[in-house]
């Protein structure tokens, strides 16, 4: 599991592109936020589920990179960049 909020895109994407969703779902604390490609923000690991498990049955490919993450106390938000090819 991801020890710091760097490590967070690699287990992300290996999640994802193994088509794990319970893994990629194990790394999101209860209420947390997923922004949407359109940009809506949605909340909670159920509604994340949801948006994300759509994909799994295309076999998509992830490339995520990080671009920058901000701490504030034990809370950190991650910037990322990314491609699905599939």
């Amino acid at each position: 599991m991801a020890r710091t909020p760097e490590e967070l895109d690699a287990e992300w994407a290996e999640a994802f592109n193994a088509g794990d969703g319970e893994k990629l779902l194990g790394l999101y604390e209860p209420g947390a936020a997923f922004v949407l490609p359109n940009g809506d923000v949605i909340e909670g690991v159920e509604n994340i589920a949801q948006a994300v498990g759509g994909f799994f049955a295309l076999k998509p490919r992830i490339d995520l990179q990080t671009r920058r993450v901000i701490r504030a106390g034990d809370t950190a938000l991650v910037y990322s960049s990314w491609t699905v090819t599939g």
